[in-house]
């Protein structure tokens, strides 16, 4: 038994950020009012760009592209990886948090 869900967000004309949770409960128990047993969580945060294909319609775009990718390659990992990796991180803290796993 278990759930998965995905949470999808567009920062720019170039990006998207998509979070996939998957759950999964087992040997679930019912003690009184609660359920005890073992569950597992995967969190898996991905960085898309050019997700609305503006820069893939040909060779020039193409090529502008691969080039604006590695010129600002620092730029980008600060404006993309770094929010990815924080917003990935606040999803698993909330589910340690309802979990009572701190």
């Amino acid at each position: 038994m278990g759930f998965k869900f995905i949470m999808s967000k567009d920062i720019d004309p170039l990006a998207n950020f998509t979070i996939e949770v998957e759950t999964a409960f087992r040997k679930l128990t019912k003690l009184k009012t609660t359920y005890i047993g073992d569950c597992s969580v995967k969190i898996k945060a991905t960085l898309t760009t050019d997700y609305k294909n503006n820069y893939g319609q040909d060779k020039m775009s193409i090529f502008f592209f691969k080039l604006y990718s590695k010129v600002a390659g620092g730029t980008l990992k600060k404006k993309y990886i770094i929010p990815l990796s924080k917003e990935g991180g606040e999803v698993y803290s909330y589910f340690k948090k309802k979990l009572d796993l701190y």
